[in-house]
């Protein structure tokens, strides 16, 4: 049973690398071995074809065989160690086989409970390699996990539903292989069988000396894919080239972290870089790697013909190092690759660079793209980041893109969306480079209107311009294409790999925000937090680490959350099952809308959510959404929209005028705030707001007058004060501050006397440029020892210490 088991495997393992790509440093044994049985060469084959698997991309196929596990007792008496592997175990099979007095290959020395133990173990390792039945036939199929198509296995068969064992293969005509065979139709029976199958061994690779050329001369060695864009048809990222040329040129930084959502050319620009290192084209950096090696852990691919699959098995650091150590000439990875633990495969690899190529770390770049895809759980996440620090330390200088802003060792690079202008100007270039008639007769206003539409994510901008291609029928006809393939399958491009690393506990939390509403402050927070049982705290930085499902702000130190479009799609229909039920459960949403209504009247006041309800109706979120992607023309007029349909919000007008302010657009700003004011007049915020307005506009006077009234009304102090210390901070020339008059006596025209009593009076008053720094300083200093400022209003305070040590006397 073990050899039939083992063939099956070897067989399932050669059609699969068979039909792979063929390449010079992949090579396999003899098929025709499998038949063989005598002195353990059945299991030496299983061996090899395993690591070939592995080189051909079936990512950690030979751990079938090299991992180690525990040994039960009966093992244990059979292999006398406590970790074996299969390999292990078949070879002490093969020592008792040819040992026994029985005979050469005999079960000798037969110990019923050990044999019964080898077969399950067997069995269970080998597992994954067994093809499947055909319903109602005796045909077989594999395939490698449940999103891979089932391929049929041509050289296996069945006899009446039972198993064959090999016997003999031998050549019967070009092409043809003749395979004899044994079945057993019962437990004492068994019956001989022959058939002719193509012969596999066509489509194996032979064995050749790997070899490399390039047809750059700055590096020795060069294992790096083509450009993901021409390069003439490389847009915008001038910035980022200049950063990554500054990280290279740092000696003292090992790693830079490139991050971003999905689609938006991550992988693009750190190519792009390479390539153009490699050619010359970037004078000013003087680094220059003696090798360059590529790795990609990409599992998905999304584009005009929607959401495609490449790989669905898990990636590891350890799998970085062996590619690497095939790219750099390793022939053949025997199994000590498989059984080390990532430093000490770490350590062998940085000894064969240095012995084969003569090169050390500060002389070799790798490049792991889409690292986001190995993190399925809070373990990898900190294997992870340990990995890529070992690389870091011994193998070379590591570039890493990510969906997420991994928790690494690395020089952090933010990657946004294009303006409206590179979008426009791509789909320029690649409307001639494709002869696109549509988009070349579009006029400059049209190509950045869709630019925008779809988000200025040159992923996306891609497929619409590969859609109006193939359609011919029109631009407008391909956007609503695209948008239709958004609609279906892009939320599973972006999202997958950040789902699969969530707790089942934050899974439920963000299935139930989702169903709730598509923005949350930090009342709706709290609410939902509390029903799933997560902390606040981990539920906020699991969205704000996991960038593109949602855009995070911190507000007066108060989180507001704004989930994505596509990630409420794909959301939408999904549950999860938590105590045998699935959640969450139909009416979970419904209570925390009415607990959260509750809450906002115990309040007596909307002032804890007056966010919420400033964004009630689908116009406000859009605009709001456009505002946080830095959408100014689509979040204007998103707000003005909102306003038409919910113009008697003030809360809404309110958010407007912050988004005003934002694009320094004062005197409409103003207006808004007013306005805002009307509805709400004794609402902190909307006093608070205008306070910001009036203060950035440069009347310091009334914007102080405005933080009085927002703190009067409930604004935490310690924010009223970071906003009084702005003002200090940027004075003009003077300001009109409160101060009280003493009482006095007046005499009437009658002659009679009257005492005024001491009342509040206001005067224009300069504060000396001293005086001006002492006071911001310590108002500064009070808000830092609150506690309180994090995010945005962190980010203000630590600006506004800056500008107070670059003030001078003569600026004044």
């Amino acid at each position: 049973m073990i050899r039939i088991m083992t063939q099956h495997a070897i067989v399932v393992l050669a059609e699969w690398i068979a039909l792979q790509p063929k390449r010079s440093d992949r090579s396999c044994p003899e098929f025709t071995d499998v038949a063989t049985a005598t002195n353990g060469i059945l299991a030496e084959l299983l061996g090899n074809y395993l690591l070939t698997a592995e080189r051909a991309g079936w990512n950690n196929v030979a751990t079938t065989l090299f991992g180690r596990m525990h040994a039960t007792d009966a093992v244990f008496e059979m292999v006398e160690r406590r970790d074996p592997n299969l390999d292990d175990l078949f070879r002490a099979l093969v020592r008792s086989r040819n040992e026994g007095a029985e005979g050469h290959g005999l079960p000798g020395n037969c110990i019923r409970e050990v044999d019964l133990a080898l077969l399950r173990i067997t069995f269970e390792r080998l597992k994954p390699l067994f093809p499947d039945v055909l319903e109602r036939s005796d045909k077989l199929v594999f395939s490698r996990n449940s999103v891979e198509a089932p391929r049929p296995i041509t050289t296996l068969r069945l006899y009446h539903g039972k198993p064959v064992l090999m016997r003999r293969l031998l050549p019967a005509r070009a092409g043809i292989l003749r395979i004899e065979g044994q079945a057993w139709v019962s437990a004492t029976t068994s019956a001989s069988i022959s058939f002719e199958v193509n012969d596999i061994r066509v489509g194996l690779p032979r064995c050749n000396s790997p070899s490399y050329s390039t047809e750059y001369s700055t590096v020795s060695l060069v294992c790096l894919p083509e450009r993901l864009a021409a390069s003439d048809e490389f847009t915008g990222r001038q910035q980022e080239l200049l950063d990554l040329t500054d990280w290279a040129d740092d000696d003292d930084s090992r790693a830079c972290l490139v991050y971003g959502d999905g689609g938006i050319g991550k992988s693009t620009l750190v190519l792009e870089f390479a390539h153009r290192l490699l050619e010359g084209r970037l004078p000013e950096l003087k680094w220059r790697p003696d090798i360059i090696t590529f790795f990609s852990a990409k599992k998905t691919r999304w584009g005009i013909n929607g959401l495609e699959r490449l790989n669905a098995e898990s990636i590891g650091v350890l799998d970085v190092v062996r590619h690497i150590a095939v790219l750099l000439g390793q022939k053949e990875l025997g199994p000590h690759w498989y059984k080390n633990d990532e430093k000490t495969a770490i350590d062998r690899l940085a000894g064969d660079l240095k012995i084969a190529f003569g090169v050390d770390r500060r002389s070799h770049l790798i490049i792991l793209d889409n690292t986001e895809t190995m993190i399925e759980s809070v373990a990898e996440k900190r294997r992870l980041a340990e990995g890529i620090g070992l690389l870091a330390k011994r193998i070379g200088r590591v570039l890493v893109t990510s969906r997420r802003a991994e928790v690494i060792e690395a020089q952090p690079l933010q990657i946004e969306p294009w303006s409206d202008d590179e979008s426009a100007d791509y789909l320029r270039k690649r409307g001639y480079a494709l002869l696109c008639e549509p988009i070349n007769r579009s006029g400059l206003a049209s190509l950045k209107s869709y630019g925008r539409k779809l988000g200025n994510k040159p992923l996306i901008l891609e497929a619409f311009v590969q859609a109006t291609k193939a359609n011919g029928s029109g631009m407008e006809e391909a956007f609503r294409y695209v948008q239709k393939l958004q609609r279906e399958e892009l939320g599973a491009f972006l999202y997958e790999d950040a789902w699969e690393r969530f707790p089942a506990e934050l899974k439920h939390l963000l299935l139930l925000m989702t169903r709730v509403a598509d923005f949350h402050d930090h009342i709706s927070l709290g609410l939902c937090c509390a029903k799933v049982g997560v902390t606040a705290m981990n539920a906020d930085d699991a969205i704000r680490e996991s960038r593109g499902i949602a855009s995070h702000a911190v507000y007066s130190g108060r989180p507001e959350i704004v989930f994505n479009s596509e990630f409420m799609r794909f959301c939408m229909n999904r549950t999860i099952e938590v105590g045998g039920i699935q959640r969450p459960a139909p009416q979970d949403a419904d209570l925390i809308q009415a607990e959260y209504r509750n809450v906002v009247r115990t309040q007596g006041s909307p002032s804890g959510a007056w966010s919420l309800i400033a964004l009630r109706s689908r116009y406000a979120r859009r605009a709001w959404r456009c505002f946080e992607a830095k959408e100014r023309d689509e979040a204007i007029e998103s707000f003005l929209m909102a306003i038409k349909e919910d113009g008697d919000n003030g809360f809404l007008r309110a958010k407007y005028a912050l988004a005003l302010c934002t694009y320094r657009m004062y005197v409409e700003a103003l207006e808004q705030a007013n306005l805002a004011i009307e509805f709400e007049a004794e609402n902190a915020e909307c006093w608070f707001i205008k306070s910001r307005i009036e203060i950035d506009r440069g009347d310091t006077h009334a914007g102080m007058a405005s933080i009085d009234r927002a703190e009067k009304y409930g604004k935490d102090k310690h924010f009223c004060d970071l906003l009084r210390a702005r003002a200090l901070v940027f004075w003009k020339d003077s300001i009109r501050i409160k101060t009280t008059a003493p009482a006095r006596y007046v005499t009437k025209p009658s002659g009679e006397k009257m005492t005024i009593d001491e009342q509040i009076v206001e005067e224009t008053i300069t504060i000396d440029v001293p005086e001006r720094k002492r006071r911001a300083r310590a108002l500064l200093a009070g808000v830092m020892k609150s506690g309180v400022a994090e995010g945005n209003d962190l980010v203000e305070l630590r600006r506004l210490e800056s500008e107070l040590s670059s003030i001078r006397y003569s600026d004044y």
